[in-house]
């Protein structure tokens, strides 16, 4: 059974108290997960990979307000973030079974200053 990426990271349970939640869980993985693999190796690389992301690339992220997460957000979230459930929960699938979803490159529009940064950049996850 072939299962979007998306949708594993909706299963990942979400420690954060009411307060914490401005943002889904998957979305912020998601987020995290495409700059990761677009090369950020840090919390401030990830926040900056994010923050570049146009609202409409946001949205695919399931970011309706076209606002991506503060660098504390990332903080807080994976402070939270109970890593041993996002393990399991990735490893039912395998990479055979997981599919990434809609892809969105740069040319496409999904930075600001596409001139910048001419990498990679993964949509919905």
């Amino acid at each position: 059974m072939t299962r979007l990426l998306w949708d594993a990271l909706g299963d990942v349970p979400d420690r954060r108290g009411r307060q914490g939640r401005q943002y889904e869980l998957r979305s912020v993985l998601g987020i995290a997960l495409a700059a990761m693999l677009a090369g950020a190796n840090d919390l401030r690389a990830i926040w900056r990979w994010g923050r570049r992301l146009r609202p409409e690339a946001l949205r695919l992220f399931g970011i309706e307000s076209g606002r991506s997460p503060c660098h504390a957000s990332y903080h807080y979230f994976f402070q939270a973030l109970d890593a041993d459930a996002l393990a399991a929960t990735l490893g039912r699938g395998t990479v055979r079974n997981l599919v990434c979803g809609a892809i969105v490159t740069p040319t496409e529009g999904a930075y600001g200053d596409q001139e910048r940064h001419p990498g990679p950049a993964s949509g919905r996850p």
